[in-house]
């Protein structure tokens, strides 16, 4: 189709090779945001909660914890903004940062990046200490089951079975 000033060609395979890697990254995206909807850490330790309490316990307190991390990390670069005199918005009016160089922006981020990690860690300790005061790991661990599995359930399990198969003999075929 043209050529970049670098001299590489523009193809139109390439261009509809670029569009569909778009479309399965977005596809990626709403069902990774769906299963973050749809599956909470309460349906994720009714699944695996009695036959694997410990991979249970660990992708629950991880799946509470990212958000946690995040935000707090939205916190510490406001708080950080703030002190320094960062662009900000007081009253409507923003205040023009200073441009920095690479090299500032690097400690600044790095300075962040300390004190999430350092929270992260404090955050770590404080939960196995509640764990641990709450007798985690000293006795057999009983579960309790809130989900049911109905036959709701088991059509869209069927359903799913049996779409699965076409798929797979409409593609080997």
């Amino acid at each position: 189709m043209f050529y970049l000033f670098t001299g590489n060609p523009v193809t139109l395979e390439s261009i509809v090779y670029g569009f569909a890697t778009a479309g399965i990254i977005c596809a990626m995206i709403m069902w990774f945001g769906s299963f973050n909807i749809i599956i909470t850490t309460d349906k994720i330790l009714a699944v695996l909660g009695k036959t694997m309490p410990v991979i249970a316990t660990l992708l629950t307190m991880i799946l509470r914890f990212i958000p946690k991390m995040t935000e707090h990390g939205k916190d510490t670069l406001e708080a950080n903004q703030a002190l320094n005199g960062v662009k900000r918005q007081d009253e409507g009016k923003t205040i023009k940062a200073k441009i920095k160089n690479l090299k500032d922006k690097f400690k600044e981020e790095a300075k962040i990046f300390s004190i999430i990690t350092t929270w992260s860690l404090e955050n770590s300790v404080d939960t196995a200490d509640s764990m641990r005061a709450r007798g985690y790991g000293t006795g057999k661990r009983t579960s309790y089951n809130n989900y049911r599995f109905t036959v709701r359930d088991g059509i869209i399990l069927l359903w799913s079975i049996v779409l699965t198969i076409a798929t797979i003999v409409a593609l080997h075929n």
